[in-house]
């Protein structure tokens, strides 16, 4: 039983931490327009998705990080949307869908 007490938590990679952090939430700018909703980290990318479009905020532009929403500064749109639609285009050519919609994994096949 001490042996159990003593044992070495896991270290949890930055990634992780950055996803729980950063993912499923409201991004907003700095005047409080909504941009989309966060969905994923990818390097040093926020990748944020509206009906529009996919942009990829560099993480250096989130000021400030809440329950629910994430808050940016300024950004370089032009740069954010190519980067976007980058990420979009490199996971389209990785996923696969049957005829119903529904993602084709290795169980499945």
């Amino acid at each position: 039983m001490r042996g159990f007490f003593r044992r070495k938590k896991e270290k949890i990679p930055d990634e992780k931490i950055l996803r729980s952090k950063y993912s499923c939430k409201y991004v907003k700018k700095g005047d409080g327009d909504k941009i989309g909703e966060s969905i994923i980290v990818r390097g040093e990318r926020l990748i944020v998705k509206s009906e529009e479009r996919i942009l990829a905020i560099p993480l250096e532009a989130v000021e400030r990080t809440g329950e629910d929403d994430l808050l940016v500064r300024e950004f370089d749109e032009t740069e954010a949307e190519r980067f976007g639609e980058e990420w979009l285009n490199s996971q389209r050519d990785k996923l696969e869908f049957d005829e119903d919609g529904m993602l084709i994994t290795e169980k499945n096949r």
